[in-house]
């Protein structure tokens, strides 16, 4: 919920920061809280700010119940048009219960200072530590002002040398400057001159024959706040009342429409320092002027007949003049400094982008976890797409495509550069520790039942830690999106087990796109090079498994060159909230001792790709294998299947076993030294009753060193002794009973 906490009436406004880099304009309009048709003739008279009122007495009614809706409305239109917005936080509700002169503030100076500005401001800071505030937005208008109307410094046989609104703008400045980011001021004066000469010349009235001097606006800016942008938030003039509407102004549509377009030009003289009754001294810290009013309105049969528009929206010759001025001088932005914010990737179809590459070394004593590095590739642009450019003055927004897959292409210029060293550090790198997996010798029988895969272990899966948001609204617990994989291997094959429990199955996109709906990717670096940025064609593949209308489907996005079939076997089950997928990857070649690998787990209810859960980076925002995870290829381990019965993976199931007593293996023993050959005999059928042994062995892991090659005794080490010492006593034995 949004909050607006107001202790009084709020005479400053709030900029909010993100239209900052785009507001060169010069020309805004006051238009209270405008309708769409009122905004597209702002839009149309070429002028870019609008300023709106957000009306405390709207927003919170009552007190604690809060109501944005017609606001969010009006400022939704104004960013469709490309209009920005300057909001006016003012008009206390009356549960506020605070004094009021009409509709304005009748509190002393120091009340608003300290009960308004002040901690006004600091609230708008705290929120938003980039917001501008802005004040006091007082008015001048005749003879002084609410605080200090009568506090005019006089002389005698000379008359008032300063009038009230240049009293109160002066303490407001010196009391609370450092509150205040934009100075604003209101100016209602009879013509365009003397409207100028109290931005930057000052006025001179003959009142009965004394003379009474004021200060300009630059003039009290310049001695309380050098340096300060200033906007000219209100001026304008009334026009005559017509439709039998009551009130109204005393001028014609005609002359207003002459009056703004001669203090525009004004405007601009003052800013570029050629206005004709000053000093010349340029003053563009004048920044922006408000016209009041773009609309004309009603309360009971009282017209207020300043706006541009007539109430039944019609235009007055003020708007047509305005925006024949604004098109005669078009304005040019100044260039901004850089400023850099990180975005991992951005595709532009075509246009060329000014790049600012900065080198920065990080160094770090801490050993845990050093700054990651990163790598690019360029290629040259291609030809344009579309016929398509942007105009000076005109912006537009980059929003990312979560679901775009392709690649991006940027032309960047690079000059040479220097390197400067500061002082001699010892620097130890230490690579990232990626995450890692045993998988376990098993031979699978690839049918999407998992029970085979008994206490094989799991990788598991949840929504709170693995998952990456598209965009979307994150997963509302395990049941919405969760999984676990588990990965085996046997000779010649890779197994994959992957259980996704999804409240919702949805997939109907075609093999290369199943990646849009409820699916899984997994990804294979045979080589564990770890390629940073993109896949090898040496050895890479990744691999795309679904159910699509029911039906299993196998796609390879990525296989090394000269592969042309995918080579998975795929069976997939969905039953009640789960989805089984079972994969057998075929390996034509040895496995080796160990391989780099990632796996995700797609997510669409049925409203597009939401966003997946991962193991690792590497496949889904970016094609990366220096991301993956490894996965070692250990011996088998003991399985508990179904039936209770433990089966060593591998090896026969031996239903029963009997064990003689140690009398019978002394016998046994005795026996077979009989048969057994003498020192002098040829042992190599030794050779063979060792040999088989080994179908008690699992085969160790390919390239491991140990047993499992094409020669040598699958018994451990300790059996090897074991063994050549019965051999020892056997013959012992043979050789006396023949001698006895």
């Amino acid at each position: 919920m949004r909050r607006l906490s107001l202790t009084s009436f709020i005479i400053f406004a709030l900029l909010s920061s993100s239209a900052l880099a785009q507001w060169c304009s010069r020309y805004g309009v006051n238009a209270h809280i405008p309708d769409a048709e009122t905004l597209q003739a702002i839009k149309d008279a070429g002028i870019s700010w609008v300023r709106m009122d957000f009306n405390w007495f709207m927003i919170e009614p009552s007190k604690g119940v809060f109501d944005f809706a017609v606001l969010d409305g009006a400022v939704d239109e104004a960013r469709r048009q490309n209009l920005f917005v300057f909001a006016t936080l003012a008009y206390s509700p009356k549960w506020a219960n605070e004094p009021n002169l009409r509709d304005f503030f009748e509190g002393t100076l120091d009340d608003y200072v300290n009960k308004i500005l002040v901690p006004g401001a600091r609230a708008a800071k705290w929120a938003d530590p980039e917001v501008k505030v802005l004040a006091p937005e007082l008015a001048g208008v005749g003879s002084g002002s609410q605080w200090n109307g009568d506090k005019g410094q006089c002389v005698p046989l000379a008359g008032c040398i300063m009038d009230g609104w240049e009293i109160d703008l002066a303490q407001v400045l010196s009391k609370a400057l450092s509150s205040i980011d934009i100075i604003t001021q209101h100016f209602y004066k009879s013509t365009p001159t003397r409207l100028a000469q109290a931005v930057v010349d000052g006025e001179f009235d003959d009142i009965v024959g004394l003379v009474k001097v004021h200060s300009s606006l630059k003039e009290i800016v310049d001695a309380n706040a050098p340096g300060k942008k200033v906007w000219l938030t209100e001026y304008g003039w009334e026009t005559i009342p017509y439709g039998g509407y009551q009130g109204g102004g005393s001028i014609s549509e005609a002359q207003q429409a002459s009056n703004h377009v001669e203090f525009l030009q004004a405007y601009l003289d003052i800013v570029n320092g050629t206005w004709t009754n000053s000093d010349n001294d340029p003053w563009s810290d004048l920044e922006r002027v408000f016209i009041y009013d773009a609309r004309d309105s009603v309360v009971g049969n009282r017209l207020y007949a300043f706006g541009i528009l007539r109430v039944d929206g019609t235009k007055k010759p003020a708007w047509e003049a305005i925006r024949d001025f604004i098109s005669a001088h078009p304005e040019e932005c100044p260039n901004l400094p850089p400023k850099f914010k990180t975005i991992p990737q951005v595709t532009l179809n075509q246009g060329e982008v000014a790049v600012h590459a900065i080198d920065l070394y990080e160094y770090t004593e801490d050993p845990d976890t050093p700054p990651e590095g990163l790598s690019y590739s360029l290629v040259q642009a291609g030809d344009p797409k579309a016929g398509i450019k942007i105009e000076d003055g005109h912006f537009i927004s980059v929003y990312p495509d979560p679901n775009y897959s392709g690649t991006t292409t940027a032309r960047v210029s690079v000059f040479d550069g220097t390197t400067t060293a500061f002082a001699d550090f010892a620097v130890m790198v230490i690579p990232f520790m990626p995450k890692t997996y045993s998988a376990p010798y098993l031979s699978v029988s690839v049918d999407g039942y998992l029970t085979e895969w008994g206490t094989v272990p799991q990788i598991v899966l949840s929504p709170e830690k693995d998952y990456v948001p598209l965009g979307g609204a994150m997963p509302n617990g395990a049941l919405d999106i969760s999984a676990n994989g588990r990965v085996a291997w046997d000779k010649g094959h890779i197994y994959l087990a992957f259980e996704v429990t999804d409240n919702t199955h949805y997939n109907s996109e075609p093999p290369e796109l199943l990646w849009q709906g409820d699916s899984v990717q997994f990804a294979i670096d045979f080589a564990c090079d770890r390629t940073v940025g993109a896949y090898d064609d040496d050895d890479d593949y990744e691999v795309g498994v679904a159910l699509i209308d029911d039906k299993p489907v196998v796609h390879c996005f990525k296989m090394p060159s000269g592969i042309v079939d995918c080579p998975v076997t795929l069976v997939v089950r969905r039953q009640g909230n789960k989805t089984y997928y079972e994969a057998q990857f075929s390996v034509e070649n040895e496995l080796p001792e160990k391989v780099s690998m990632s796996w995700l787990v797609n997510e669409n209810d049925a409203f597009g790709r939401e966003g997946f859960l991962q193991w690792t980076e590497g496949i889904g925002i970016s094609k990366d294998p220096s991301k993956f995870g490894i996965v070692t290829f250990v011996g088998e381990i003991p399985v508990e299947m179904d039936d209770g019965v433990s089966e060593e993976a591998g090896a026969e199931v031996v239903e029963e076993v009997s064990v003689p007593e140690k009398p019978s293996v002394i016998e046994e023993v005795l026996d077979i030294a009989e048969d057994f050959p003498s020192a002098s005999e040829d042992v190599g059928e030794n050779e063979q009753v060792v040999e088989t042994k080994t179908d008690l062995y699992a085969p160790a892991p390919p390239g491991s060193g140990t047993c499992g090659c094409s020669t040598g005794s699958s018994l451990p080490p300790f059996g090897d002794i074991l063994f050549f010492a019965m051999v020892f006593l056997l013959w012992k034995l043979a050789k006396r009973r023949k001698k006895a």
